[in-house]
């Protein structure tokens, strides 16, 4: 697979690794970080909400530095907006709960950046019959890393008094930012071109695909916005150790690895519908087990389904969202205003799956929590519904696609 792509996207796949890594080591732990120095859900909920508000604006800021110097940049600037992030919480510790907004804030704005600058380079140096093996291969990267950053951290968490172990894990993703950054500099990407306002986006129809794809991006939006902190808060708050958390990471990214080799090898422009609705299928019965009881053997079930069968919702459906792109040249030209358009929805869905989870949460009303849970297990067949059809655009082409790829 990785003899199919060129030079260029090797090193932008290369570079996403490592900047995965960085999250492996610390992003998992700032919830948790979060939970102990606040004893409780709420602050987590607020930082999360802070965060999702601000992506569609990082988006915005990176379309603006993507059209004055060029995508590459963006997509460094991205990866050291979360060097910025980590240092900052490094340096406040303790004070950081004073200051949750303005870290949200800035979390959301490296998410923003770092997102608009990644998927413009996938449309770049990626074609549409290259997407699925380039999706996979970041997967079984992303997978590795994680497999490795996760148990680490947690391991040296877990051997620190109190909360002092965090600092290592954010010096040390820091770091690890600074790494990809400077192996991002012989990327060299033109500035994009100037453009006008999002609205005349929104007209483009080209038989609804362009809107499907926006209201699927909605609904994946609300059940990440649900699940994005819960589970990894959850499993601490249930074994009570870092270390644990560190684990239970290393052990869905192993499982993670063989799915993202598996539905990398199965999907093709041909078999993207049938896999997707497995994957929906499969990862939302997984969150169904969460619904019946929480405890670290649901968890389990839970991260291990989703591990295997997730890459097989993903990898179909960012390879029909980017494919979305081809569709309508004005899209195509004005791809960076597309995404940040996309963006919206996304973060709506997100701040919405905060929200309800943040209020049945304090409500304390089991009942409500787990039918909310049903629902979010529903999303994924809900967005398979929207999207189907956006295959056959993929379909009627993959003969050829097949045949070049």
């Amino acid at each position: 697979m990785l003899s199919k792509l060129s030079p260029a996207a090797k090193r932008a796949l290369l570079c996403h690794v490592l900047w995965t890594f960085g999250l492996a080591v610390a992003d998992a732990f700032v919830n948790v970080y979060i939970y102990r120095l606040s004893k409780g859900y709420h602050q987590v909920a607020y930082f999360q909400i802070w965060r999702n508000l601000m992506v569609p604006i990082g988006f915005a800021l990176a379309t603006w530095l993507a059209r004055r110097s060029s995508t590459s940049w963006a997509f460094r600037a991205g990866i050291l907006s979360y060097e910025l992030f980590y240092l900052v919480v490094l340096l406040l510790g303790a004070q950081s709960l004073q200051v949750l907004p303005a870290l949200g804030c800035l979390l959301g704005l490296a998410m923003g950046v770092y997102w608009l600058g990644w998927q413009v380079l996938i449309l770049d140096l990626s074609q549409d019959h290259q997407r699925d093996a380039f999706f996979s291969l970041s997967n079984l990267g992303c997978a590795l890393v994680t497999m490795l950053g996760g148990p680490l951290a947690g391991w040296f968490l877990s051997r620190m008094p109190g909360v002092e172990g965090y600092r290592f894990a954010f010096g040390a993703a820091s770091l690890i930012f600074l790494a990809a950054a400077w192996v991002s500099m012989p990327l060299s990407t033109p500035a994009l071109p100037k453009a006008g306002g999002l609205r005349r986006l929104w007209q483009v129809t080209d038989r609804g695909l362009w809107r499907r794809s926006l209201i699927a991006s909605g609904f994946r939006g609300l059940r990440d916005g649900a699940l994005i902190f819960l589970v990894g808060v959850l499993v601490y708050e249930v074994t009570g150790s870092e270390a644990n958390l560190g684990s239970y990471t290393a052990l869905v990214s192993a499982l993670g690895l063989g799915g993202s080799y598996l539905a990398g090898r199965l999907t093709t422009p041909s078999t993207r519908r049938r896999n997707l609705l497995l994957g929906a299928c499969a990862v939302g019965a997984g969150i169904l087990v969460l619904a019946l009881r929480v405890d670290y053997t649901t968890l389990l079930i839970y991260g291990c389904i989703t591990a295997l069968m997730q890459p097989f919702f993903d990898i179909p459906y960012s390879s029909v969202q980017f494919m979305v792109f081809g569709t309508s040249k004005r899209l195509e030209r004005r791809r960076a205003d597309s995404l940040t358009l996309r963006e919206v929805p996304m973060a709506i869905g997100r701040i919405l799956g905060n929200g309800f989870l943040f209020f049945f949460v304090s409500a304390a009303n089991t009942p409500a929590l787990k039918a909310f849970m049903v629902v979010v297990g529903l999303v994924p067949l809900v967005v398979y519904l929207i999207i189907k059809p956006l295959f056959a655009v993929g379909e009627r082409a993959a003969g050829s696609a097949d045949r070049a790829f």
